[in-house]
């Protein structure tokens, strides 16, 4: 097996470290904002955008629009989150 990380200085391994163990906070706290602003526009601007989601379909007005969104897509998009986030949950830190 090749050892690649001879190829790179110790300042740039400490640096990309660095990022390499805060990305996964910032990708949590971005997680953390969008679901916020589903529920504010849930609650308090009484846009269903959970349903919309869900169902492939929004009210807008008094019409109704509808998108193609398979829902095997919904499914597997939500299955693939969840375990990227149990697996983010999970890491030694």
């Amino acid at each position: 097996m090749v050892a690649f990380n001879s190829l790179v200085s110790e300042d740039m391994i400490q640096r990309l470290s660095f990022i390499h163990h805060l990305l996964p906070d910032w990708l949590l706290g971005m997680v953390a904002i969008h679901i916020l602003a589903v529920f504010y526009h849930e609650l308090c601007l009484k846009e269903r955008l959970i349903d919309a989601m869900i169902l492939g379909r929004k009210k807008h007005g008094m019409k109704v629009k509808a998108a193609k969104t398979p829902r095997w897509g919904v499914i597997f998009s939500l299955t693939m989150g969840l375990a990227w986030l149990a697996a983010l949950w999970m890491m030694p830190i």
